[in-house]
C-alpha cells in the first residue's frame, strides 16, 4: 500500500485515477514542478482533465502533507513530493530549483520565540544565485 493509499484511506478521501495520475506526476519528477506543468503531464495520462482538478489535488495533497509547496519570490509556486526534510537552491537564470541536503548547510542555532506568544513547527532555508550549469554558460558567453 503506498502513502497516498494509506492516507487516502484514514481521511476516508476515495483514491480516484485523476489523485494516483497526480502523485505518479509528482513522483517521476524531481524538477518540482509548477501546478502547470503537473497539469500538462497528467492530461497526457488522463484526457479531459480539468486544470482546476488538478490544482484541487495538489493542494489537498499538501493539506495532507504529502508534497510541499515551495515558493520564492517572483518565481511560480512549485510542488516537492520529497518530505524529507531538505533546502531548496533557486536559479534566477533559468528558474531551475535544485535540492540541497541538510547536512550541506550549518545547523542554525536554536531560536525561542515563546516570549513574543510564537512557536516556530518547520523551518527551510531557500538559496537564490547562480546554477552551475548557467554559471558555465554565462562564462562561455563572456569570452565570445
Amino acid at each position: 500500500m503506498t502513502t497516498l493509499e494509506r492516507e487516502c484511506r484514514k481521511k476516508g478521501i476515495p483514491l480516484t485515477i485523476q489523485r494516483r495520475t497526480v502523485m505518479e506526476v509528482l513522483a517521476d519528477n524531481r524538477t518540482h514542478p509548477t501546478a502547470e506543468h503537473v497539469y500538462e503531464s497528467a492530461s497526457a495520462r488522463i484526457p479531459g482533465l480539468s486544470k482546476a482538478t488538478v490544482y484541487r489535488v495538489l493542494e489537498m495533497f499538501v493539506s495532507l502533507g504529502l508534497i510541499s509547496k515551495v515558493d520564492h519570490p517572483g518565481a511560480a509556486t512549485r510542488y516537492d513530493p520529497m518530505q524529507e526534510e531538505h533546502h531548496h537552491f533557486y536559479c534566477v537564470d533559468c528558474e531551475r530549483l535544485i535540492d540541497i541536503e541538510v547536512g550541506a548547510v550549518p545547523a542554525l542555532p536554536e531560536i525561542d520565540l515563546r516570549e513574543s506568544g510564537h512557536t516556530i513547527q518547520d523551518y527551510s532555508i531557500h538559496f537564490r544565485g547562480v546554477c552551475e550549469d548557467c554559471a558555465g554558460h554565462n562564462e562561455r558567453k563572456a569570452r565570445i
